[in-house]
């Protein structure tokens, strides 16, 4: 690894600045299907709330992937799943939400 000022951003090999970010999505997805469980939010919400959370977490995934390659670190395994976990919470809160919408139409 070159020696340069970006090297505080590294930690054991690994870019570790952005791990809060991801941690804090998907806490918030994992908050949002537990309020979408307990109380009724429309789908459509739902939706927009989900894909722009789904949009967010794989831009911020892709911005890893990049200064990654730039500051020749290695990539993290906690990046990689906390995405994937923040995609599926947020694809069941959407399902969930347009199936209580369906059952309630009935």
């Amino acid at each position: 690894m070159e020696s340069n000022e970006y090297t505080n951003l590294i930690t054991d090999g690994q870019l570790t600045v952005l791990d809060p970010l991801f941690t804090t999505i998907a806490v918030f997805s994992a908050l949002l299907l537990l309020a979408s469980i307990k109380f009724e939010v429309p789908a459509k919400i739902m939706l927009f709330v989900g894909a722009f959370t789904i949009l967010i977490s794989a831009q911020l995934f892709l911005v890893t992937g990049i200064l990654e390659d730039e500051l020749n670190a290695n990539g993290a395994t906690k990046h990689m799943v906390l995405f994937v976990a923040t995609v599926i919470l947020q694809i069941v809160t959407i399902v969930l939400a347009f199936v209580r919408e369906k059952k309630k139409q009935k």
